[in-house]
Parts: C-alpha cells; structure tokens; sequence
C-alpha cells in the first residue's frame, strides 16, 4: 500500500484528485482495497504508467485475495483433520489395522496360492480344469462344479483354462480377504466401546 501510494502520488498528483496529496494517496490506497480505481482518470493522465498501475495493483489484490482463499481452505482442511482425530477416526490406520489387514491378505494369499493350483486340478494334463475334476478336488457336486465354472469360462468351451482358473482362484482371494476384514472390524467394535456403530458402517 505505501509503495502503490508513494508512487501514485509521484506519477498522477498533479491531475488525478485521488493522488493530490500524499496523505490522501494513502488513505485512497487504502479504500483501494475494497473499491476500485478510477481507471480511465489514470490513463487519461498518463496512458502506460496508469495502465500499469491499475494492472499491477488489481494483480496484487488478486493475489492477496488467492492467498487468503488458500489459507482458510488449509485452517479449514486442518480443523477437520483436527476434530476427525479427537472423535476416534475410523479409518483402518487410525484403528491400527492398516498393517494387520494387509499381513491377513499376504497370508491368505499365500494359503490359497499353496493349496489351489491348476496343475494340481488338472487331472488329465490337457491344460484345463473340467467339472469332474473341479468336484473332484473340491468335494463339491458335479452341478455346482458345473455352476462356478460357467460363471468363469470366458470361451465358453466348458472348462477352466489357466488364465480363467486364476480369475476363480482371485475371486475366492478377494472373498476370504472381504470375510476376514469384516470379522477383524467387528472384533475391534467389540473391544472398542467409543467405536459408534454409525461409523463402522461407513467403513
């Protein structure tokens, strides 16, 4: 403000009435700030330093007014971190979970890829897991066999090839990984008597 006022005064105080003093360009500056300048007055006066000075005035205000935005979407963002922490926040870091959910997938995986195999399930050695040998390994009947392989086979030839078996072997991953997540949250509720049940049911 002083700056804009010393040099509004300098430049435009022998025909601009905002800038007749040096006094009154200060006060003026100050009003600059929530009302705007006499734009054609400066110009009239002196058409590229006026012009320069109304831009280069309006940029500062622009500026100031971003940095203002800036800093309350910060104090803003910074309480709601504040009061999410003091109110228990229930993401699976705070509950210190983050680490424990991800050692469980690691296991689960580890289980499954261990146990489920296509080789092992491929009975005949032709490179695909038909419904027989499905049931066969997995002590469930021919229908249901029938049943989960139609809902991977993707060449519709009946049978599960490699890349089809992995789809399946994922799909039980991500379901074993969904139950035990659950059951680890509800023991946690359980254990946790601030944890509101409205939360745990945004999780």
């Amino acid at each position: 403000v002083i700056a804009f006022g010393t040099a509004g005064f300098l430049t435009f105080n022998s025909d601009v009435d905002d800038f007749r003093s040096y006094v009154f360009s200060m006060g003026n500056m100050v009003r600059f700030t929530l009302v705007d300048m006499d734009y054609p007055s400066l110009t009239l006066s002196a058409r590229l330093w006026g012009s320069l000075f109304y831009f280069g005035w309006s940029l500062l205000m622009l500026l100031i007014l971003a940095n203002v935005f800036i800093a309350i979407l910060t104090e803003a963002y910074s309480q709601v971190q504040m009061e999410l922490t003091d109110d228990d926040k229930l993401d699976l870091n705070f509950l210190g979970m983050g680490g424990v959910l991800g050692r469980m997938r690691a296991t689960i995986v580890e289980r499954i890829n261990a146990a489920v195999k296509h080789d092992e399930f491929d009975g005949d050695g032709d490179g695909k897991v038909s419904a027989e040998e499905l049931a066969q390994q997995t002590n469930i009947t021919i229908e249901r066999a029938r049943e989960i392989i139609a809902e991977h086979d993707v060449d519709g030839d009946g049978q599960l090839d490699e890349k089809e078996f992995e789809k399946l072997k994922q799909q039980i991953i991500d379901e074993q990984v969904e139950k035990e997540q659950a059951r680890a949250i509800t023991i946690r509720a359980t254990h946790s008597p601030s944890l509101r049940a409205d939360n745990i049911d945004d999780l």
